[in-house]
């Protein structure tokens, strides 16, 4: 518990210096905006420079926010992802406590069948006879339950990830003038003849 404690608060210490820093940023290309609005004729829309700083946003940035479900997504401005976070998230955990419940109950009246003390009932006396049945749904909404978190896991570290790939994707440009040359080259093949291929090369 310790450690969990001392992890988050490490955690929030970096987020608060990454987000002084972000403001620091905002506020500079908050004043860069006003004078340039200022400069221009009434009613055209004021540029906004940071929409188009170079540094935005920044990879590290959005995997720090990222911990909490759903900051990275909001802060790449992808908020048609937030639905699919959330329901990942959410479904993999409703189904992981329905199904601990259910392990529960089960395991609970497995154990009290098998205790050899005829005065202990368990809720299912009278509808489950053979305790080898009480014991096969036990383990069954136990596996469902341990999947359900392992799924869980995945689309956690999924986000996080996407968070990372679309903020670093963000810079990676690609021009309108993309263009595809093939070429057939011909060379000497250890001067017993000529041999061909085929070059690909996009532009």
């Amino acid at each position: 518990m310790k450690c969990l404690l001392v992890l988050l608060l490490g955690v929030l210490a970096t987020l608060a210096v990454q987000a002084q820093e972000s403001g620091d940023t905002l506020r500079v290309a908050a004043a860069e905006s006003a004078r340039v609005a200022d400069s221009l004729p009434s009613g055209k829309r004021p540029y906004r420079p940071w929409r188009h700083q170079a540094d935005w946003p920044r990879p590290r940035m959005a995997v720090q926010l990222g911990f909490v479900p759903g900051l990275g997504q909001i802060y790449n401005r992808q908020l048609w992802k937030l639905p699919l976070v959330y329901g990942a998230l959410g479904g993999c955990s409703y189904f992981a406590v329905i199904n601990h419940r259910e392990y529960v109950r089960y395991r609970t009246a497995y154990r009290l069948r098998m205790d050899g003390d005829s005065t202990t009932i368990d809720e299912f006396d009278g509808l489950i006879f053979n305790p080898q049945s009480l014991q096969t749904l036990r383990n069954q909404y136990q596996q469902n339950r341990d999947l359900s978190i392992v799924l869980g896991v995945l689309a956690y570290l999924g986000m996080l990830m996407d968070a990372y790939v679309s903020a670093h994707l963000t810079h990676f440009k690609v021009s309108d003038d993309l263009s595809l040359q093939v070429l057939p080259p011909v060379w000497l093949a250890d001067r017993r003849g000529l041999s061909g291929g085929l070059v690909l090369t996009f532009r």
